[in-house]
Formats: structure tokens, sequence, C-alpha cells
């Protein structure tokens, strides 16, 4: 009895741990925006539309929010100010800014150009 109890557990467990969460389904409060946050870069990389409009719907924390703006600005569109517009800190908004602004700090910026093109960070043997 006490293993037909613990194997249903189990699979939610395992289920959780494994793939993607629907951050949605879940209540509103923290464990929610909580869900965003973690899930956000790959929401972003798959659909940045709905991504954004969850965020703005589902997302209740404005710091968590802000958060997430800067965190898919940094993993997912580095170059651009999009989502630093929308960060509501004033100082959060700024470091944003600040970090479009200087590519030496982007992701896969090692002196090599990233994906999708560019010009490298330094020069090569540099």
């Amino acid at each position: 009895m006490r293993r037909s109890v613990l194997m249903p557990a189990l699979a939610a467990l395992l289920l959780l741990g494994c793939g993607h969460r629907d951050c949605a389904a879940l209540d509103a409060g923290p464990a929610r925006d909580a869900c965003y946050a973690e899930e956000a870069v790959r929401l972003f990389r798959e659909d940045p539309a709905a991504a954004t409009a969850a965020v703005e719907r589902d997302v209740g924390d404005p710091a968590t929010r802000d958060l997430i703006w800067f965190e898919v600005t940094r993993a997912v569109e580095p170059g651009s100010v999009r989502y630093c517009q929308k960060i509501s800190a004033p100082v959060l908004e700024e470091r944003c800014r600040v970090f479009v602004s200087r590519p030496h700090l982007h992701p896969g910026r090692e002196g090599t150009a990233p994906e999708g093109g560019g010009t490298p960070a330094r020069p090569p043997g540099g």
C-alpha cells in the first residue's frame, strides 16, 4: 500500500523537475512570479510576443517583472533596449541600458562574433 502512494508522488516530482512548467496554470502570487522568472528566457526564445503578454499579465510583483525584463535583455536581446524600456525601477533600467551599450558584456562575446553575426569583442590574437 505504501508503494502505491509513493509512486504517483514520485512521478509528479519527476515531471516538475523535467521539462517546462506551465506558469499560467499556477495561482497568482509569488509561486507564479517565480515560475515566470525561471522560465522567462526559454519563453522569450520560443515566442517573444506571447511571453511579453504573459509577463505583463501574470507577473504581479513589479520587482520580479523588472528582473525578468533585465534577464531577457541580457540573455535573449543583448543589443536592444526594448525590454529595458519596460523596467519600472530607474536604477535597474539604467543598468540595463548600460549593459546594452557595452557589447563586451554580452553573452558569447569572448573574442568571437556571437551567433547571428556582429563584430568580435576583441581583435583576433589581441
